[in-house]
C-alpha cells in the first residue's frame, strides 16, 4: 500500500515489504478513487471472479463509475505468471 503522494515534498519516504510471489498471484496498484469508492469485500470480488487483469481493472473502473467516482480512477493488475 503506498501511503504517501509521489512528488508532495522534497523528500520521499517509501514504506516496502517484500514477499513471496506465486504462480497465479495477482498484484492491484490503484488510486484511492478506486479504494475510497469500493470496499475491500467488493475489489476482493471482482479480482477474485476469474477476469483476466484487463478484465479486472474494466471491472474495477466500470464499479467505480457507478458508485458515482468521486476521484480519479486508476489500476494496474499484475497476474504472476512464472515463478522467478
Amino acid at each position: 500500500v503506498i501511503t504517501r503522494a509521489v512528488g508532495a515534498g522534497q523528500e520521499l519516504y517509501l514504506d516496502m515489504d517484500i514477499a513471496e510471489l506465486y504462480h497465479g498471484d495477482m498484484l492491484l496498484l490503484c488510486s484511492d478513487g478506486v479504494y475510497k469508492e469500493l470496499t475491500e469485500q467488493q475489489i476482493n470480488a471482482i479480482m477474485r471472479h476469474g477476469y483476466t487483469p484487463a478484465g479486472i481493472v474494466q471491472e474495477l473502473i466500470t464499479a467505480c463509475i457507478e458508485h458515482g467516482a468521486r476521484d480519479n480512477v486508476s489500476a494496474v493488475v499484475v497476474k504472476v505468471v512464472e515463478r522467478v
